[in-house]
């Protein structure tokens, strides 16, 4: 089965999925990275997805895409500095 055929959200689900292992394999050898690639998936990947999430569901738009990523991005990132 291709890629191609697969759904908006089992393909987002394919690429958070893609990002968990391949931050996961780079942690194997070296885990003083373990906290780099919490960063990278909470703050970077998830907010991405998520603002990808509403726009295939049709609540935002153009350039809305961008700022609500970027937003959440922010959102995600002031929650990880409070958080530690």
């Amino acid at each position: 089965m291709s890629l191609r055929n697969l759904p908006g959200p089992a393909l987002l689900a394919l690429v958070i999925l893609a990002w968990a292992v391949i931050l996961w394999v780079f942690t194997l050898g070296y885990p003083g990275f373990v906290p780099v690639a919490r960063f990278i998936f909470w703050v970077l990947v998830v907010p991405a997805a998520l603002a990808e999430w509403l726009r295939m569901k049709g609540f935002i738009r153009g350039r809305m895409v961008t700022l609500a990523r970027l937003g959440f991005i922010i959102l995600a990132a002031l929650l990880w500095l409070v958080r530690i």
